[in-house]
């Protein structure tokens, strides 16, 4: 998927070609693409080396935890000699790895605990949502259900009040290690579609094209390793393809990966 813009060489009529704001065409591999021979895909653009990050450090807790332990255990007193290093020299090496794991270990137990009670709640709703689904479309069918208590309960959808035009998703933007991760409402819209920019930047790039859930985990890397960045993002509802309503407020959240 790549931007177009008028004058860009962009035809008419190509079935994989979006006009809105922003404009974009499918590309082959991407969902929805058509092989259509009067339009024929681009040639491909020469894709730059990858550029493997200068730090050691890994950025994933649990990577990070794997690579403390090992810190700890390898670096022996006669390795440390072997390398000129002091004693005094590995102890505070050996102290900082032991500070981390004792801030990491309870982290990753508690996503551990966290992640079966989830799967807990995933396996429970697949029984207990049908049944108060069920309980609420018969109790609406009653003639004391009024409206106002069905507002009152909450059992009326967003979309009875939904207007295309003025509606907007609601975002919002949390730094996590290694990733961005973005969270929201698209209430009465299909999908939406999200962008991002550094900020001080004009132009809005388009990194998710309809998604019919959040979160989205926003991992483009640092454009200068270890300097963190401003970053804002956006979302724009989609229905039938194309995006409609009013653009979220824009979030801003501070990255250093």
């Amino acid at each position: 998927m790549k931007p177009v813009f008028w004058g860009d060489g962009t035809r008419w009529g190509d079935p994989n070609v979006y006009w809105g704001s922003p404009s974009y065409r499918l590309e082959p591999g991407d969902p929805g693409y058509v092989n259509d021979p009067n339009f024929p895909p681009p040639p491909p653009t020469q894709s730059k080396p990858h550029r493997m990050s200068a730090d050691i450090i890994p950025q994933s807790e649990e990577n990070l935890k794997d690579w403390c332990d090992l810190q700890v255990s390898d670096l022996t007193a006669e390795l440390a000699t072997q390398m000129s290093m002091t004693e005094a020299d590995r102890a505070a090496f050996l102290a900082a790895n032991n500070t981390l794991l004792a801030l990491l270990n309870p982290i990753l137990q508690k996503q551990k605990e966290l992640d079966e009670l989830r799967a807990n709640l995933v396996l429970a709703e697949r029984v207990q949502v049908p049944i108060i689904r069920t309980q609420i479309k018969r109790a609406k069918t009653a003639s004391g259900c009024t409206p106002a208590i069905q507002t009152q309960l909450e059992w009326l959808a967003d979309a009875q009040n939904f207007d295309p035009n003025t509606a907007r998703p609601t975002i919002k933007a949390e730094a996590l290690r290694g990733r961005v991760k973005i969270t929201g409402k698209k209430p009465g819209f299909e999908a939406y579609n999200l962008y991002w920019r550094k900020k001080g930047d004009v132009e809005w790039k388009l990194m998710a094209i309809r998604k019919r859930k959040f979160p989205y985990f926003d991992e483009t890397p640092l454009a200068v390793a270890g300097t963190p960045e401003v970053r804002e993002y956006m979302a724009i509802g989609v229905i039938n393809d194309e995006e409609a309503g009013q653009p979220s407020e824009i979030k801003e959240v501070v990255y250093a990966g």
